[in-house]
């Protein structure tokens, strides 16, 4: 009898994950089903349980082997449900570690939890996985198979073996299993790609990647959209990929994707870089007119010294003539930025401002967001290096050099991050609403809807300017918030309620 193998990520719910699916283990899940394993996914069936309650669904089918999906949000969470499996539930199988997260932290990993786990998958996880499954002694096998960290109790200290390559051909991976949850009605994620051919010093995607860009076949990814629309009742596919354009401007792949989601008659979504969007401003009108509904595009800044520190290789003003290109175009689009880095000034600060007001679509977490050093990134290694990173692991921060920024920041954070989750639910429902304008545009009831909508949207937003101009002028020293934070709650309530009633209506037509 083959090994069975029991996949999850037990804090699914403990983050605002934008409804999305967790296709990582799901493709692990896929590959693995393929070469005939027995394998199980559990997501959203730990939802809302205790951690003693994850710990024994997770552990109720005794699997031989149970991998963990890890995030440094997760961290903590994770690894106590894993200390309960061994310690009160006697689980005495192989517990693998894997993800982004993991792979930049299997030292730190082993130093505090050796005891816990076994191995930790480096990088892409699909081979290395399938090849530790059928290994038959792994104590033996594992210092052969690439890709993997694993505790050496000889030389009393963790080792990683040799990496492993990149998957050359993405062709060859089944698609990912996929499960339904509340949420997901109405759209699903599909990659196009795995890596970035950029190298952000404040992302650590190129560094997984090994700095590789591979693109799946137009026929394979249409293949998959045609399986999702047979098993699924959507209208929206979000491309989930860190970067939807190829380097350069030769996208005649994209083009046949986008005339088969046009036939479908589906509406779709993607994220990309500024540079991009100018180099392929001809294409994005061909884009809109077949589907294209929302952009979520990687500005990070409105000061130019920022962004050579971020190593973006874009500057403010392709920044602006992005975005000047998708107002032409009619391109509703969200965007990344980063209010504060390590060496923010007072007058970088107002810059930034000066520029969110610019493009009038202002976010809440684009006024509080700081750079947060996460392992594997460039940026992360520098400051390091410099002796600045405070705190304790995982959770490093550090000290933004001008002390009167590094309480602004920490000012700004407190009284706005509150309505950062409003903003990403009011993303989420925006892409379900566009996805029912795509097949009900004559329909009068969406037509109210959308205008309610963008009501909400324009209140909020006024209200960010009103709340970070206020603070500006704040006395550091000053604790009187307390209406601020008033008025802030109850805009944060009042508009969870209004965007609720709006979803409810939106199923009845979408």
């Amino acid at each position: 009898m083959g090994k069975r193998v029991l996949l999850c990520d037990p804090a699914f719910d403990m983050e605002d994950w934008y409804e999305f699916e967790s296709l990582g283990l799901g493709y692990l899940a896929g590959y693995l089903k393929s070469k005939g394993i027995d394998v199980e996914l559990l997501t959203i069936e730990l939802k809302g349980l205790s951690r003693l309650e994850k710990a024994r669904k997770i552990a109720a089918s005794n699997p031989d082997i149970i991998g963990f999906s890890l995030y440094i949000s997760t961290y903590g969470e994770v690894m106590e449900i894993v200390k309960i499996i061994r310690d009160v539930l006697n689980y005495r199988g192989m517990i693998v570690l894997g993800g982004n997260f993991a792979t930049f932290t299997w030292e730190e990993l082993f130093a505090r939890h050796k005891e816990y786990i076994d191995l930790i998958c480096l990088g892409e996880g699909e081979i290395t996985l399938h090849e530790i499954v059928e290994s038959s002694d792994m104590k033996h096998d594992r210092v052969n198979i690439p890709g993997i960290a694993f505790f050496d109790e000889e030389s009393d200290e963790a080792v990683r073996t040799k990496p492993r390559e990149v998957i050359g051909s993405l062709d060859v991976l089944p698609f990912p299993r996929r499960i339904d949850f509340e949420g997901m009605e109405y759209y699903r994620m599909v990659p196009l790609s795995r890596g970035c051919y950029a190298n952000c010093s404040f992302c650590s995607l190129p560094t997984f990647y090994q700095h590789t860009q591979r693109f799946r076949s137009p026929e394979n990814v249409i293949r998959e959209i045609s399986q999702i629309i047979e098993n699924y009742s959507v209208s929206h596919i979000i491309f989930s990929d860190d970067n939807f354009f190829a380097m350069g401007t030769n996208n005649e792949r994209v083009k046949l994707i986008v005339d088969y989601m046009s036939k479908m008659n589906l509406t779709y979504g993607l994220v990309c870089r500024s540079n991009d969007i100018v180099k392929n401003a001809p294409l994005l009108g061909y884009l809109k007119d077949n589907g294209l509904s929302v952009i979520c595009v990687g500005i990070e800044s409105g000061n130019d010294r920022m962004l050579r520190t971020l190593n973006k290789g874009t500057t403010v003003e392709v920044n602006r003539e992005a975005v000047r290109t998708l107002r032409e175009k009619d391109i509703w689009f969200k965007y990344g930025f980063i209010m504060f880095d390590p060496y923010t000034t007072m007058n970088e600060i107002m810059e930034n401002y000066h520029f969110l007001r610019g493009i009038g679509n202002i976010q809440a977490e684009s006024l509080y967001n700081r750079y947060m050093p996460f392992p594997g990134s460039p940026l992360y290694y520098r400051l390091k290096s410099e002796g600045r990173l405070v705190g304790q692991f995982p959770h490093y921060t550090y000290l933004i050099e001008d002390p009167h920024v590094e309480q602004l920041a920490n000012t700004v954070g407190k009284l706005m991050s509150p309505y950062s989750k409003l903003d990403r639910k009011i993303t989420t429902f925006k892409i379900k609403v566009v996805s029912a304008l795509k097949t009900r545009k004559k329909n009068a009831e969406v037509q109210t809807i959308v205008s309610e909508f963008q009501e909400i949207e324009q209140t909020l937003q006024k209200h960010y300017v009103l709340d970070f101009d206020r603070i500006l002028k704040m006395d550091p020293n000053s604790s009187d918030t307390g209406d601020l934070e008033f008025n802030r709650d109850n805009l944060v309530k009042e508009g969870y309620e209004k965007i609720q009633n709006l979803g409810r209506r939106v199923r009845t037509v979408a």
